[in-house]
């Protein structure tokens, strides 16, 4: 394709819309073949990487590269009259790559710079001197030194710019598709559409310069103070970690290596270490991988009901470094949430819950996880924390996004699972078991001398009031009317309800995965965990990075024996659960089908 449209959005609608903030204010035209994101994390191949490469790849050839080792690859047009300003590239990707320039169309390079096109480089804005960039040349430039262009000339200069790397192995590539639009910010790339790619919302507070110089003397004065690194070296290494030129678990490990790993957390909460940065991306980035280099240090069992909670719980907190819950299922995140929000800690709980806070490495001022830590009994410092109420599960986003505002990002979501048709039948036997507490009693009330079908039925009624697609076709079915129209409307205060819902795993876990990624999520089988405790048990540990444990009591826990369902009503549920069954498998794979 040649000729003016080659720069416009609609020169380009097989390719992919591209936006660069920096660049599109500047006015620079670009086609873009192949980008990766500062941080050298991903590199992104477009479609006419592909379209291009009998030219691409003739280039590459006579340069010697192999097409995995680019990382970015553009034509840049730089219009008439614009300047790049004096700039040094920074990143990751930077640290790792060459830069090469391809003049294709430029003006003489032996003139006055008052009629031509200006490149200029060196060492700082004083040093820079005038480079030659002559059409058809292949020119390496130090693009970490200071650099800029400005276009004198009376016609467009065109440019082929090429980033590649020495060794590709570990880079991971994706090819986008034609009309997907990608957004590139200061420090990565979002691509639209794709929930993984979603740039995550600020909500860590911004400091005002003097705030941020005053926290970053303190932060200096106690690494001086252990005498580990220099001045030098510790202000190289947050230029370094500023310049996005190493990552954060590099930059966190560095802290520790110069004042400890207790220090290092301390400094993190008192300091607000996310906050000595300006960059909101940069700030998130760095609180998550905090929350990952001390490792999980909370969980919840979230569900579901009747598949063996209070056995997975039991032989959790058998283990020494696991702080138990003074009651099994407290319903902090559901039942309980207004009351929770209504009461205020005393000052001398508050100050006590935010000192051990502290030194399990969790966040002493949120106030919400100080209440939260007072339904603990407390063990030691380096415990992790954690309670099983399987009504999570059930509560959907509007429980998650409560989490989600009080513990940290690495907290484990432990889901267990049964056969769904099994779970509805003990989960019947339970409410219909006399021999419980006069309060479990009380609360079970509304669904005494009903029979099991009738309950069904009651169940199934309500979900087809919200969306009939729901029970017979959960893949298609609106998640949100699901939300708002069933989960929301459940009672609170008991557990006689949802027989049939409760079972739709695949519905609910979508729920949770509107606001916590996958991989925050531990899945176990009850039938697995049966056949073998202590093997799912050790598997479940090193998940929370907990050392190895014998447990002392493998035996199960709140069971009760009962007559099988009928096998009518079984095939008739077994018909009804399986598009759920089947949607479950496809989320988490063929282990999970039941």
């Amino acid at each position: 394709m040649e000729g003016p449209e080659l720069w416009t959005v609609e020169g380009q609608e097989t390719n992919v819309r591209f936006r660069r903030a920096f660049h599109d204010k500047l006015g620079v035209n670009q086609v873009i073949f192949v980008f990766c994101d500062d941080l050298l994390k991903k590199v992104y191949e477009l479609p006419w990487f592909e379209k291009w490469s009998s030219e691409l790849d003739e280039l590459l050839d006579n340069i010697g590269l192999r097409k995995h080792q680019v990382i970015r690859c553009l034509l840049a047009k730089l219009p008439v009259g614009v300047e790049i300003p004096v700039h040094h590239d920074t990143g990751l990707w930077a640290t790792k790559s060459h830069r090469v320039h391809v003049p294709i169309s430029t003006s003489p390079q032996d003139g006055p710079e008052s009629n031509q096109v200006v490149f200029k480089c060196g060492y700082s804005d004083s040093t820079m001197e005038r480079a030659a960039f002559c059409q058809g040349d292949v020119i390496e430039l130090n693009n970490r030194a200071k650099h800029m262009v400005k276009n004198n000339w009376d016609r467009d200069r065109i440019h082929l710019i090429l980033d590649y790397v020495d060794d590709e192995d570990a880079l991971i590539r994706r090819v986008l598709a034609s009309g997907q639009m990608v957004d590139q910010t200061r420090r990565a790339i979002y691509v639209d559409g794709e929930s993984d790619d979603m740039p995550p919302s600020e909500n860590i507070p911004q400091l005002d310069k003097k705030e941020r110089s005053t926290r970053g003397v303190a932060l200096m004065k106690q690494v001086m103070s252990h005498g580990v690194m220099s001045q030098q070296e510790f202000v190289q290494a947050c230029r370094r970690f500023r310049d996005g030129e190493c990552l954060e678990q590099e930059y966190l490990m560095m802290l520790q290596q110069a004042i400890g790993k207790e220090n290092m957390i301390k400094a993190f909460f008192k300091l607000g270490l996310p906050l000595l940065l300006t960059d909101a991306e940069r700030r998130l980035t760095l609180q998550r991988a905090f929350d990952e280099y001390i490792g999980p240090k909370s969980f919840l069992i979230i569900g579901a009901m009747k598949c063996g909670t209070t056995s997975l719980y039991d032989y959790l907190t058998q283990h020494p470094d696991v702080m138990s819950c003074r009651q099994k299922e407290p319903h902090f995140f559901d039942w309980k949430w207004d009351t929770v929000n209504a009461f205020q800690l005393d000052q001398r709980t508050q100050e006590k819950s935010a000192k051990l806070l502290m030194k399990i490495g969790l966040n002493p001022s949120n106030v919400t996880l100080q209440k939260f830590l007072t339904t603990f009994e407390i063990q030691n410092a380096d415990s992790i924390i954690g309670e099983a109420s399987p009504s999570y599960f059930v509560g959907g986003s509007t429980v998650a996004k409560r989490v989600a505002s009080v513990l940290p990002p690495s907290t484990k979501l432990v889901v267990i699972l049964r056969d769904p048709v099994a779970r509805a039948w003990s989960h019947f036997q339970m409410t219909k078991d006399v021999d419980c507490t006069p309060g479990q009693r009380a609360r079970r009330g509304e669904v005494a001398g009903k029979s099991f079908k009738e309950l069904l039925m009651e169940d199934l009624d309500l979900i087809r009031q919200a969306d009939e697609t729901i029970v017979s076709n959960p893949k298609m079915c609106d998640l949100a009317t699901f939300q708002t129209e069933y989960l929301d409307k459940l009672p609170q205060g008991h557990g006689s309800h949802s027989y049939f819902g409760r079972g739709m795993y695949a519905l609910q876990l979508q729920q949770w995965f509107s606001v916590f990624p996958i991989d925050s999520f531990y899945f176990i089988r009850l039938d697995s965990l049966s056949k073998s405790v202590q093997g799912e048990m050790s598997k479940l540990f090193a998940s929370l990075r907990l050392s190895e444990f014998t447990l002392q009591d493998e035996q199960p826990k709140n069971t009760r024996s009962y007559e099988s369902m009928d096998d009518e009503t079984k095939a008739w549920l077994q018909k009804l659960y399986q598009p759920h069954n089947e949607y479950l498998a496809e989320i988490l794979g063929d282990q999970f089908i039941f």
